[in-house]
């Protein structure tokens, strides 16, 4: 649990951080820990869809030594910004603020904050594990020095925590990135799954039943290198017992070589369930829809007027956002996968997330999954009719083959500031999908409106 430690609110006038200035916090700690900088800011000007205004870089400074930086990407309204400082000794610590004017966007000049606080969690808290060896991720620098300062940046992190029978524990972290420059086309992205931004897995470790990494034969100490390849960790480690890391292809994909300058060390925001979508995550932290339609709103020429017909890359409002599961019997999920039709009322037009292009569909493992269906612009959700379930081929599958998919978690359209928008749709309805079986209904509004 995260203990309040101190703050400084600036409430009649926000403290303005400009080049010349620098701001500073005091606090005392009564007990060892990792500790939580959470800094309410905004950058005046500041806009993450708008070239030369992106974000504003700042430095942070830890009993004088260099902790890493903070890339405030939310533009010009207020945003919570919480990082980990790393593990402290009780006693006095004093955290220094500098803003780089050179390293910001161009048009940007200062940052405005309205609050920081510190808080911390105790080595004696049982939460402890899953702050104290969340990765330090060093910034991308492939096109140039600070590029995650425009592209691809890092909006959160979180975790899955597999128990073991011997009481040890794997503790996996996946880091949302604001998009992926590199790898699945933006049409693809949205069709196979249902989102823009990058969610990867980039480190895990395994651990003891005393929060201990397990060293020796049994070691488990990997992160996810280029090319997706599961990689052992030899890197080294920072502020505590952090490994170092540092994003290295434009993909999401990262490397305990370390070349770069400048680092990141996100708290940890959850812990997550792998029966759950990960795009879930998101729908916690709704912000990261916005920060994504933004930066492909700038990077993308989006196609206008939509033509849900089309795959082409269009506003994100004017996609159903669909998440699910499914699952594969009497065969693998390489023979084929599901997909999603919706009909609008008063219109005879299916719309399909794979616009009847085999290579959209998801291709991952059984589980959950997340897609889209492009509609028209205007459509609300209560324009909807009906969702239909449809069997994907890829190759040719044994006879008996077929694919559950476990109804509709939540369907939702995203409102005017990209922000999912209720109410959402939900069934529970199974559709058994095959060669011979191919559309089954997931959910109709006429079964909504009679309470069946």
């Amino acid at each position: 649990m995260e203990c309040y430690v101190t703050s400084c609110s600036f409430t009649d006038q926000p403290f303005l951080l400009e080049q010349d200035k620098e701001f500073v916090l005091k606090f005392n700690l009564d007990y060892p820990g990792e500790v939580v900088l959470d800094l309410v800011a905004s950058v005046p000007e500041g806009d993450w869809g708008t070239k030369g205004k992106e974000s504003a870089f700042v430095t942070i400074y830890l009993n004088e030594e260099y902790n890493q930086d903070l890339i405030l990407f939310y533009g010009a309204e207020n945003f919570s910004y919480q990082r980990l400082l790393g593990r402290l000794d009780a006693g006095q610590h004093v955290v220094r603020l500098t803003f780089q004017k050179d390293k910001s966007s161009p048009n940007i000049k200062c940052i405005s904050i309205k609050k920081a606080e510190i808080r911390q969690v105790r080595d004696t808290d049982p939460e402890i594990i899953f702050y104290k060896y969340a990765p330090i991720i060093y910034g991308r620098n492939l096109s140039d020095d600070y590029e995650s300062v425009y592209t691809d940046t890092p909006l959160a992190l979180y975790y899955y925590c597999d128990q073991h029978e011997n009481l040890s524990m794997t503790v996996e972290y996946q880091i949302i990135f604001s998009h992926e420059d590199d790898g699945t086309p933006g049409p693809a992205l949205m069709s196979r799954w249902g989102r823009t931004t990058d969610i990867e897995w980039v480190y895990r470790v395994k651990l003891d039943k005393y929060g201990k990494r397990i060293q020796g034969s049994e070691k488990v100490e990997e992160f996810q290198g280029p090319e997706h390849m599961t990689t052992n960790f030899k890197g080294k480690y920072a502020l505590g017992e952090h490994p170092i890391l540092q994003a290295a292809t434009k993909n999401g994909n990262v490397s305990d070589h370390i070349t770069s300058s400048y680092r990141f060390l996100l708290k940890p925001t959850l812990c997550h369930s792998r029966d759950v979508n990960r795009e879930e995550v998101m729908n916690l932290h709704p912000w990261t829809y916005r920060v994504s339609a933004k930066e492909i709103q700038r990077q993308q020429n989006l196609e206008y007027p939509v033509n849900p017909q089309t795959p082409h890359l269009a506003d994100k409002r004017f996609y159903l956002y669909i998440h699910s599961s499914k699952q594969s019997f009497n065969g693998e999920h390489k023979y084929g996968s599901a997909g999603f039709k919706v009909k609008l009322r008063n219109h005879h037009t299916w719309y399909s997330s794979t616009h009847d292009n085999h290579s959209f569909a998801y291709d991952g493992a059984d589980g959950p999954f997340a897609t889209t269906v492009k509609l028209p612009e205007g459509t609300k959700i209560g324009d909807i009719e009906e969702i239909v379930a449809y069997y994907v081929e890829f190759q040719s599958a044994p006879a008996d083959y077929y694919i559950q998919v476990n109804g509709i978690r939540s369907a939702f359209l995203l409102n005017e500031e990209y922000l999912p928008k209720r109410p959402f749709i939900i069934s529970k309805n199974v559709a058994i999908l095959s060669p011979q079986q191919r559309e089954v209904s997931l959910w109709r509004a006429d079964d909504l409106e009679s309470g069946t």
